[in-house]
């Protein structure tokens, strides 16, 4: 599926599910979540505002560094969980998503340009996979991470679970999937940058990079995407599609 394709596919998807508030603004080099009232939780809409904006930022040759934050407190707690209620959680429409968003964040991932996360707030589920898209991650000291899909009977749909084991190896990776918890800066280890306050302290981390031509960041972030490819075996998605609307993902949503 190709990035347009995967836009199409969210363009579907949001024809069947109800409106929702929130959108993601670019300004620069920024890309900002804005869906303060749940945490920052992805709508489709939002899902189509990332993949828009994605697919600007890979003609955009005059950016060496791109920034996806949210707004002060949030960062991303998810899907939308109102809309996932709604129609989303049929097995024929998060299989539709979980190929879509897979897409969508590969095609963040590989930017040409780098991708940092700031985070000041919680980064749960889908929010957590979200990080995994990203080169660096910058975390505020109250920031929360938690791939917390095993709490509603669920797996990692949008590519998180390979980009994750790519981050951390298998042995880290299966533990922060199987605990299902919500960590601090502190319990990730190399999987996080742990840092002081927001924005100061990204500012601070971003300084020497923004000091460097973003034709040689791009020439750089090439050479390592092409030294380290994520390869997918289509595992992540067949066990996403066995558990995504099944008995107990139904029970932990009515919850």
């Amino acid at each position: 599926m190709s990035l347009e394709e995967a836009r199409r596919t969210l363009e579907a998807l949001r024809s069947q599910v109800p409106e929702a508030p929130g959108t993601v603004e670019r300004e620069g080099h920024v890309l900002r979540l804005v869906n303060p009232e749940v945490r920052g939780a992805l709508t489709v809409g939002m899902m189509l505002d990332l993949a828009r904006h994605v697919a600007d930022l890979q003609r955009d040759e005059a950016l060496g560094v791109v920034v996806i934050t949210g707004t002060p407190g949030a960062f991303c707690s998810g899907g939308h969980l109102g809309q996932v209620r709604a129609g989303l959680g049929e097995p024929e429409a998060g299989m539709r998503m979980c190929a879509a968003m897979t897409v969508v964040l590969d095609a963040l991932a590989t930017l040409p340009q780098l991708v940092v996360a700031a985070v000041d707030g919680p980064a749960l589920g889908g929010g957590a996979e979200l990080l995994t898209a990203a080169d660096q991650r910058v975390l505020a000291p109250h920031a929360r991470v938690g791939f917390v899909h095993a709490r509603l009977g669920v797996s990692p749909g949008w590519g998180g679970l390979a980009r994750l084991v790519r981050h951390v190896g298998p042995t880290a990776a299966l533990g922060l999937l199987t605990s299902a918890t919500a960590r601090g800066p502190e319990g990730l280890g190399a999987f996080v940058d742990a840092t002081g306050p927001l924005p100061a302290s990204l500012d601070g981390h971003l300084a020497p990079v923004l000091d460097v031509d973003p034709a040689v960041v791009r020439a750089l972030k090439g050479a390592v995407l092409a030294e380290s490819p994520v390869v997918r075996s289509g595992e992540e998605a067949r066990v996403f599609g066995r558990l995504w609307g099944a008995g107990l993902h139904r029970a932990r949503l009515a919850r």
